[in-house]
């Protein structure tokens, strides 16, 4: 019999890298900006390339924290039931 103490399905840590990862430095948060331009603005051209300057902001903090929970969820429980929390949050822009 197993006599370790169950872990909980997410740890605080867990949850605190990815706040983390997600957080962003500034006024407006990235998320936010792409929801108010993809609402305001006409020109897809220039939807689309702000919506680039959004993820180059972003990516260096977020992806490395998404492939990991990614690669860790093909072994670990945790890890899987994380990465289907981060991918069931809404993000800023959903209408």
């Amino acid at each position: 019999m197993d006599n370790r103490p169950s872990k909980p399905p997410r740890s605080d840590n867990e949850r605190a890298i990815v706040a983390r990862g997600l957080a962003e430095e500034g006024p407006v948060p990235a998320g936010q900006r792409s929801g108010k331009i993809r609402d305001t603005e006409p020109d897809p051209r220039k939807i689309l390339a702000a919506w680039s300057v959004f993820v180059a902001e972003i990516a260096p903090q977020v992806a490395p924290i998404l492939l990991l929970a990614r690669d860790a969820a093909a072994s670990v429980p945790e890890a899987a039931a994380l990465l289907e929390e981060i991918n069931a949050v809404p993000r800023a822009d959903d209408p």
